[in-house]
């Protein structure tokens, strides 16, 4: 007879990780059902919770409710105990178990990613892959976990109305606010930007851009800063944003006083079914006008002029 292999079960919960749903946890009884699962060894846990939504400011207000679901992951099984426990002390909980592959969704990602065209003769390929031979002109990027590897409409919209911009023989100056994997700052410097100033909050984010300056080798052109717009005095010819409505609408006074006179505002990010809405919130003051706008599935972008 085989001797069983006790190293069986942990290689398999090794390929694997456990899901725990926890439905109907009381209000009251959240923090001590939480303090027990990590008794019991869990890694995380994430709450379901509800929500409105009354502007277009992004600000949500969680609704009230008695009771919540929780979701707790687990690197290995549990003991019985835990269930025993669980269920002894909070008999009006329902627990639900679901084991899940491990993946590594970067890699699952880079499976289907290719190289595009993404403005006139300047294509997006990917660090990991060769540069196709039609492409004249590339942007090497590892997006990481920053948004903007190209492939959205929004990024779509506004690489085409910055290489539709008639002046970069002038070689201006550019903000790019948002500028997560880099790509527009790229973009910019590969069509005549001088220099970019490009902000990211996000720490993560500005990595992986200043990573993919260096990659692309524009790194004496871009500057990948952690600053909000706000905190920055310097004025612009060009002002790129490509971030969600909501927030535009926020920031949309720092963006304006960010512009040289006779300077262009780029915008997407912004819902066609929120078009008027945004407009309206925004506000095109007597100083500026629409220059151009474009929509791209359910995305619209603008380019906005300052009077000189």
């Amino acid at each position: 007879m085989d001797t069983p292999d006790p190293s069986r079960h942990i290689r398999r919960m090794s390929e694997s990780y456990l899901r725990v749903t926890l439905v109907g946890v009381d209000d009251q009884d959240e923090e001590f059902v939480s303090d027990l699962c990590f008794q019991f060894g869990a890694s995380g846990i994430t709450e379901k919770l509800s929500y409105v939504q009354d502007t277009d400011t992004f600000a949500v207000t969680t609704l009230p409710t008695s009771t919540h679901d929780l979701e707790v992951y687990f690197e290995s099984k549990p003991s019985e105990d835990f269930y025993f426990k669980l269920q002894g002390q909070y008999p009006g909980v329902t627990i639900e178990t679901h084991e899940e592959p491990h993946k590594d969704w970067l890699a699952e990602w880079k499976k289907g990613f290719r190289s595009f065209r993404l403005a006139d003769e300047i294509w997006v390929v990917p660090s990991w892959l060769e540069t196709p031979a039609e492409a004249k002109s590339i942007i090497k990027m590892d997006p990481g976990l920053a948004f903007g590897t190209g492939t959205h409409a929004t990024t779509q919209l506004m690489s085409q109305l910055l290489s539709e911009y008639p002046q970069w023989h002038n070689q201006p100056s550019i903000l790019d606010v948002g500028t997560g994997t880099g790509i527009l700052s790229i973009l910019s410097v590969m069509l005549g930007a001088s220099q970019v100033m490009a902000t990211e909050i996000d720490e993560l984010a500005r990595q992986t851009g200043r990573e993919n300056v260096v990659l692309n080798g524009v790194d004496s052109k871009i500057n990948v800063i952690d600053e909000q717009v706000d905190e920055i005095d310097q004025k612009f010819d060009i002002v790129v944003a490509n971030i969600i409505d909501g927030i535009l609408v926020q920031i949309s006074s720092h963006l304006k006083r960010a512009l040289n006179p006779g300077g262009h505002l780029f915008l997407t990010g912004i819902l066609l079914e929120r078009e008027k809405q945004f407009l309206d919130r925004f506000g095109i003051d007597p100083d500026f006008s629409v220059l151009k706008r474009l929509a791209k599935d359910e995305w619209v972008g603008f380019e906005l002029v300052k009077k000189g």
